[in-house]
This record gives structure tokens, C-alpha cells and sequence, in this order.
């Protein structure tokens, strides 16, 4: 057998287990598995906005903000730029919060429970 890596998820035998989607990671073939559920943008203006991910557990996400100051995206998380933009989940929602000022999420959502 040529080598490989795999990484089941709970509950699974990543020995005996050969259904893609029971891995975190999978690479027997030519290709890794990245499980993304979503991608997209939000406009947010001292607000709170949610995004409904529907997984029923937090899921690994990323999301990034336009900061004027700095002129360019910056990756959020908990609470950035002194408070003024704060990226947060739970079983159900990501929630992008903006307080006085307003900005552009670009975010992804991966199918992965943190």
C-alpha cells in the first residue's frame, strides 16, 4: 500500500473507514479534503448580523474585514481593530459585529465542529 494520511472524524476508523466523508482529512488520492460548507460576503453597519450555518455544533470558520485604516482585509476573530468588529458562533449562527463604523465580511464556513 503507498503511503498516505488520513484523518477520521469521531467515531470512525480511519484504518478500515474508506468513505471520504467520514474524514477530516483524507489524501489517498491526488487531491486533500477541504470541507466547506460556505463562502460568501456581508455587509455590516453598526450592527450585529447573522449568518445561519444550520450544522447544530460551532463550526471552523474564517472570516476577514476591510479595515480603512490599514487599507486592506484583516482576519477576525473574537474581537478586533480595539473592539470595533467582532466575529463569533454557536450551534446555530455566525455572528459579525460592527459597532460605530461599518464594514465588509468575507468569510467561509467549513464543515469541521471546533
Amino acid at each position: 500500500m503507498a503511503q498516505t494520511i488520513r484523518v477520521s472524524l469521531p467515531g470512525y476508523n480511519a484504518l478500515t473507514d474508506n468513505n471520504p466523508d467520514h474524514f477530516a482529512l483524507y489524501a489517498d488520492q491526488d487531491w486533500v479534503l477541504i470541507k466547506e460548507k460556505e463562502r460568501n460576503q456581508i455587509y455590516v453597519n453598526n450592527s450585529t448580523q447573522t449568518i445561519s450555518h444550520g450544522l447544530g455544533y460551532p463550526p471552523f470558520y474564517m472570516a476577514y474585514a476591510y479595515n480603512v485604516g490599514y487599507g486592506k482585509y484583516i482576519w477576525c476573530y473574537g474581537a478586533n481593530f480595539n473592539n470595533f468588529i467582532q466575529t463569533y458562533s454557536d450551534n446555530n449562527y455566525l455572528y459579525f459585529k460592527v459597532i460605530n463604523n461599518s464594514s465588509t465580511f468575507y468569510y467561509y464556513i467549513f464543515y469541521d465542529n471546533i
